[in-house]
C-alpha cells in the first residue's frame, strides 16, 4: 500500500511529499493492514498519498478515513463509475452501470443506499447524485 501511494504521488510529479501527519497516517495504516480487497486497498493508497501531498493535505478530511471504513469493495466501484457519468446516474443508466460492473440492480442499489448513509451520495431510488462531502473525497483520491 505505502508502494502504491508513492506511485500515486511520482504520478502526479510529486517530488518531495510532505510527511502526513500520524493523526491521519495511523488511522490508514491500522485500517489499510486488515484489508485484503484490491478496490479498498486502493483507496487505502489514494488517501495516503493524498495526505502527504502537499497540493492536497491542507482538504483532507478525517471523515475521508472513516467513509473508506465503512466502504465494501463494490461500494468504491460504484463510486468511482460517477464522475464519467457527470457526478450522477439515474434511470436507464442504473442498468447500465450495473451491467458495466457485472453485477444485478438490487447490488447497485444496496451500494447507492450505503453511499448515501457514509453522505457520499444524495438522492433516491431513482436518481444518486455526488454530494459536496464526496466531490471532495472524490478530488482528494483522485489522479
Amino acid at each position: 500500500m505505502i508502494q502504491k501511494a508513492k506511485e500515486r504521488l511520482s504520478a502526479r510529479h510529486v517530488e518531495t511529499p510532505e510527511p502526513a501527519t500520524l493523526s491521519l497516517t495511523l488511522p490508514i495504516l491500522v485500517a489499510a493492514a486488515d484489508e485484503s480487497r484490491d478496490e479498498l486497498q486502493d483507496l487505502w493508497a489514494r488517501l495516503l498519498a493524498a495526505a502527504a501531498d502537499p497540493a492536497r493535505a491542507g482538504d483532507f478530511r478525517r471523515a475521508f478515513i472513516d467513509a473508506v471504513k465503512r466502504m465494501d469493495p463494490l461500494d468504491a466501484a460504484v463510486l468511482s463509475c460517477m464522475p464519467a457519468r457527470g457526478g450522477r446516474i439515474g434511470g436507464s443508466d442504473l442498468n447500465a452501470v450495473a451491467e458495466e460492473l457485472h453485477i444485478s440492480r438490487d447490488q447497485l442499489d444496496v451500494s447507492r443506499d450505503n453511499l448515501r448513509k457514509l453522505e457520499l451520495l444524495m438522492g433516491d431510488v431513482t436518481i444518486s447524485s455526488l454530494t459536496a462531502f464526496g466531490r471532495e473525497f472524490l478530488r482528494a483520491v483522485s489522479d
